[in-house]
């Protein structure tokens, strides 16, 4: 019967606990899903009113500046996906 051999349980148990791989503990700096979550709901929002602001008459080419600047999505999003 061997490793599983009931007078063996106490040293089976220990044997398998000596080989589990220890979780990493969380990086505090690694993104999360409310970050992420956070920053698709502000997608979303920014899709929205881009397209109201092309549906009544904006110039594309201001709609399109529009996301670029110091917060801008681009320059938050490569801090969230860890780049």
């Amino acid at each position: 019967m061997g490793l599983f051999a009931p007078h063996r349980v106490d040293d089976t148990v220990r044997e398998l606990a000596d080989h589990q791989i220890e979780p990493q503990e969380a990086d505090a700096d690694a993104p999360d899903a409310a970050a992420h979550s956070t920053l698709l709901a502000e997608c979303d929002g920014k899709l929205v009113k881009h397209r109201a602001a092309l549906e009544a008459g904006v110039d594309p080419e201001t709609v399109g500046g529009l996301g670029r600047g110091e917060g801008s999505l681009k320059t938050r999003s490569p801090a969230l996906c860890g780049r």
